[in-house]
Parts: C-alpha cells; structure tokens; sequence
C-alpha cells in the first residue's frame, strides 16, 4: 500500500474516532494507550464497503487459492465479512458465541458442507485467540480453515501465534506500526507518544511469541 494511501485510511479512521489514544481497558485486563474501534466503521457504509475491499484485494494476494465460505468474526467482523461476501458473490456462513436451545440449535448458520474451506475475516487482532476460536469451531463441524484477514494487527504476537499454533495463516491490512507512521507523519500524536505505544506493544505480546 502506498504511503499516501494509508495516512489516508488512518486518517478516516481517526476522524470517525475509531482510534482512541488515551488510556482503554482491554479485554485482557491491560490498559493500552491506543485502543481501535473499528465497530464504528458500520456508521459510514461506503468507508466500510471500501476498507472490507482493500483488505480483501492485499489480504488474498499472497494466497494460492480462495475459500470457498468467508466467515466473520463475531460481531464486529461481521459487516465486513457480509461486504466481501456481496461483492465477491462469496457465500457467508456466521458462527454464533452461544448455541441457541430451540430452533436448529446451530453453532454455524449457512450453508455448507463438510469438506468446504472457509476463509476467517477479523477486524482487529492483539492475541488471536477469537480468530482461534472461531477455527476451531469451524474444523469441528467438519470445515477446512487454513486463511484469515484482518484489518489492523496490533503486532502483539497474533498473526505467528495463529499461523504456528493453529495452522491458520492470517494477512493483514494495516499494522500497528503503520498506523503510529501515519499518525505521527500527520501530526496526530507526538513521536513520545508513538514510543509509548511501541514500548506497550514490545511488553505485552503473546505468552507463547515473547523472545
């Protein structure tokens, strides 16, 4: 991607207040100093339709073969994995976090058969460890996943853990790295604050990807 292209996506994403650099709980417990919410990108549907195209268009380059399924992490990934699928007439399925006990009572809604591959879509990664559910929620009803995207990875270790660990090799949009250049070229933040932030990163990365 080109530099202009991504201060440009950052940017938006800025604006739109999806990146916070002020002190955010995570769901590990840590406070980050740079927290993304990238939920807020279903409130501008044509910025949502182009970031769910530029990370499909890098993401898939380096891959041999398309999946035959693309599915969303749930929730926040949903929006986008429902864009690739209408654009690239791609059939979705959607897991759910929790059975249901009437109806179907179906962890994964859609259609499909045992045998197909599907390809994991993710709007942020820190850890991996929703993407690994979801994979492993996927092999068990009998689907192949072997490939995921997502667009910002906060390089704490997520996209070699899930490649190493559980065999799923993940492309990224945009890093952590790219957006602090982004930010600090379009002084959005200060070059302390961007250390700040990379010293975060450096001490709070994966248990089994620190060296």
């Amino acid at each position: 991607m080109e530099v202009s292209r991504r201060n440009e996506l950052v940017t938006r994403l800025w604006n739109m207040g999806a990146i916070c650099c002020e002190g955010v709980s995570l769901k590990t417990g840590q406070v980050s100093p740079i927290y993304f919410n990238l939920r807020l990108l279903i409130s501008d549907p044509q910025f949502l339709a182009e970031m769910a195209a530029e990370m499909w268009e890098k993401g898939t380059r380096e891959f041999d073969q398309i999946p035959n399924l693309v599915c969303g992490v749930p929730y926040a990934a949903l929006p986008l994995a429902t864009c690739i699928s209408l654009n690239k007439n791609l059939p979705m399925i959607m897991c759910r976090k929790d059975r249901k006990d009437y109806g179907t009572k179906q962890l994964i809604e859609g259609k499909y058969q045992r045998g197909d591959e599907s390809i994991i879509i993710e709007d942020v990664t820190a850890y991996g460890s929703s993407v690994a559910e979801i994979a492993q929620l996927l092999r068990s009803e009998g689907l192949a996943v072997s490939k995921g995207i997502v667009i910002l990875d906060r390089e704490q270790g997520a996209l070699p853990y899930l490649r190493d660990i559980h065999g799923v090799d993940v492309k990224c949009l945009l890093t952590l790295e790219d957006v602090l250049e982004a930010l600090v070229s379009t002084n959005k933040i200060s070059d302390s604050k961007a250390e700040e932030m990379r010293s975060f990163v450096k001490q709070h990365r994966h248990p089994d990807q620190v060296v």
